[in-house]
């Protein structure tokens, strides 16, 4: 039976809308202009410009209420029963929960922002401990303080968010007991220029 661990990044998208040095469309200040899409980008609920060309979806990058973190019952029974399936089979399921932008870019937010990053951190570190009840879940305990752990203007990590990350999903994998009997393979990361210029 072939023995391993799955590693699970939970993460959600946004569309690459704006950067530092793009100026900022005064339409997308406008709420009708979200009620011309028909619910078609819902997600954002409403896009906003913070300092240094940061660009936020109030919905999804501005969660900081218990109530928006938690996991349904449905979603967690989920969970339970894909680790149940991984467990029948000789593999161990660790779970990686990204945060929000707005919970590690604070120091970008507006002064007149109404978002508590406090708050945000204290129910995201709650819904990933109540997870912790039957699932492996990587301790992210200080990404609040991860600088650039996103890019300003989408929700791709950047290379500093990804290595923060994968330090703490290799911190819980190799104290599994599983990890000891694990073929092992060496990986290396390079930077390779895909635009196609010279």
């Amino acid at each position: 039976m072939m023995r391993g661990i799955l590693l699970a990044t939970v993460a959600r998208l946004i569309v690459n809308t704006a950067s530092a040095d793009v100026p900022w469309c005064k339409k997308l200040d406008d709420p009708e202009t979200y009620k011309e899409m028909d619910g078609k980008y819902s997600d954002f609920r409403k896009l906003e410009q913070w300092e240094d060309g940061w660009v936020v979806r109030t919905k999804f990058d501005l969660k900081q209420r218990a109530g928006r973190w938690l996991m349904t019952e449905e979603t967690l029974d989920y969970f339970r029963r894909f680790e149940q399936a991984l467990n029948a089979r000789g593999t161990e399921l660790v779970v990686v929960m990204m945060p929000t932008r707005g919970q590690t870019m604070g120091k970008y937010k507006p002064d007149d922002s109404k978002y508590d990053v406090e708050e945000a951190q204290k129910n995201y570190l709650k819904m990933l401990n109540s997870m912790r009840a039957f699932l492996t879940v990587a301790d992210m305990t200080d990404v609040d303080q991860v600088s650039n752990y996103f890019l300003p203007a989408d929700n791709h990590w950047t290379v500093e968010g990804a290595k923060w990350s994968a330090q703490r999903a290799a911190d819980v994998v190799t104290r599994k007991k599983i990890y000891k009997g694990l073929h092992k393979t060496t990986f290396s990361s390079k930077e390779e220029d895909f635009t196609g210029d010279e």
